[in-house]
């Protein structure tokens, strides 16, 4: 939803801070949402939609992933930990699955930059 909210305000010619001013929030509170640290509340959305002139309901009912709003950790004390006392075959099976849920979220990232761009591109 953050790349989409700023797509359309870039759009529309606005500042962040007066897309959060005719929407009715803090300008703090619309760059969290921009951001991908905060997500508006379902009574925001009609507003938004009526600013960013987006079908906002639409939008989000299309979303069917939960964005990351933290990094995963990948420490090195995290990673230690987990594979502490592992077999190197053990660690060649779990590479292979690493590099398969990689390939997984490479496609799942162009079907989505997909649908962000054939959403941008109507009307």
């Amino acid at each position: 939803m953050s790349l989409l909210l700023r797509n359309y305000r870039i759009k529309k010619g606005l500042s962040q801070k007066k897309a959060a001013e005719l929407i009715g929030v803090s300008d703090i509170t619309y760059n969290r949402w921009e951001q991908n640290k905060a997500q508006p509340r379902e009574s925001q959305y009609l507003k938004i939609s009526e600013v960013l002139g987006i079908d906002i309901f639409e939008a989000a009912a299309k979303e069917s992933i939960t964005p990351l709003t933290k990094k995963p950790d990948f420490s090195e004390t995290q990673i230690d930990k987990e594979l502490k006392g592992k077999s190197a075959s053990f660690l060649k099976h779990k590479i292979k699955l690493l590099e398969k849920e990689i390939y997984l979220l490479e496609q799942e990232n162009e079907r989505l930059q997909k649908k962000l761009d054939d959403m941008l591109l109507k009307p």
